[in-house]
């Protein structure tokens, strides 16, 4: 049985009021907006599952889409702490839906007090004004990637109790120039965002070890670069979340991206690149996986095929 995620991944919303050049958002959508909500029921469903799970993962409120643009995202973030008191939720947003009326200060004080912890805003040139009102926010401590030392991360898991705004830098500038939080990411959206591998990389990835992705609609994806859903990794009318967790699509993907094997799927073309590989499948790098049967290379194949989640919208490099 695999390790709790790390991390859960919700989408609020799918679809965007940016279109950055590198972002999947244009391998899945012809203009802004068009957009595709998590209802309130969904939300109750996921929330209540990973209540039931035990798990002690982080939630962050981001994938494919701005978050904030959904009209219950307070109300969202209200189920989820309602049922998880203890837990880190956090908002990945451009910053630029805080303008709507109330007004920036307003609308982040009701995330706040719905139960937010972690409000983490990407300065892109389109997001500055919103980012300038936010600068002004003095109710929680706020941490400005463009001028302080980047000792502290918003990754980084804290007590539900503990309220934080992080500024981060431009998501766009960063991605493209291969540093993210200082960090060095590969960041394709598996073809999505930027031209596809190749070759696949013959590396471990460790994403769909450490992560869960649920879409808007409770679709669970291998991970967050497979914008399309091209592999099929569950639904939470399937069953438990822990049981997905576990699935045999899940189970095939690991022992092949554990044995450095990519070929398969959305991971063939994926850039990413991941960090501690070297302890898969566990935490603490006990355990073994072994390498994968005939059967599991039909099951990566079966959960790769057919139509993709999401209709793509084909890039320059795809035509």
């Amino acid at each position: 049985m695999q390790d709790a995620p790390n991390t859960i991944k919700l989408e609020m919303t799918e679809g965007c009021n940016f279109r950055c050049g590198m972002c999947g958002i244009q391998g899945i959508r012809e203009a802004r907006g068009d957009y595709k909500f998590m209802d309130l029921e969904t939300a109750v469903h996921i929330a209540g599952e990973i209540s039931d799970s035990g798990w002690n993962s982080k939630i962050e409120f981001a994938l494919r889409g701005e978050p904030l643009m959904n009209p219950h995202s307070v109300a969202i973030i209200d189920i989820f702490r309602r049922n998880l008191p203890k837990t880190h939720l956090m908002v990945t947003s451009n910053a630029t839906p805080l303008l709507k009326p109330p007004g920036v200060h307003a609308n982040i004080s009701r995330l706040f007090d719905a139960g937010l912890n972690i409000l983490a805003l990407d300065a892109y040139k389109d997001s500055a004004k919103a980012i300038e009102q936010v600068r002004g926010y003095n109710a929680v401590e706020i941490w400005d990637y463009s001028n302080a030392s980047k000792k502290e991360s918003p990754y980084t898991k804290v007590k539900a109790s503990r309220q934080r705004i992080f500024i981060m830098e431009d998501m766009e500038e960063a991605v493209l120039t291969g540093q993210r939080v200082g960090t060095k990411i590969g960041n394709n959206h598996c073809g999505a965002g930027l031209p596809t591998l190749v070759e696949p990389l013959a590396k471990r990835c460790a994403r769909p070890f450490r992560e869960m992705a649920i879409r808007y609609d409770g679709q669970v994806m291998l991970c967050c670069n497979d914008w399309r859903g091209i592999y099929k990794a569950g639904n939470i009318d399937d069953g438990s979340l822990e049981e997905i967790w576990n699935n045999d699509a899940f189970d095939a993907a690991r022992k092949h991206l554990y044995h450095r094997d990519r070929n398969f799927g959305p991971c063939k073309g994926c850039d990413n690149t991941s960090f501690r590989v070297g302890i898969l499948p566990d935490k603490v790098g006990k355990q073994d996986l072994p390498v994968p049967t005939a059967d599991d290379r039909k099951t990566v194949d079966w959960a790769s095929s057919g139509e993709p989640m999401t209709k793509p919208v084909l890039r320059p490099w795809e035509k």
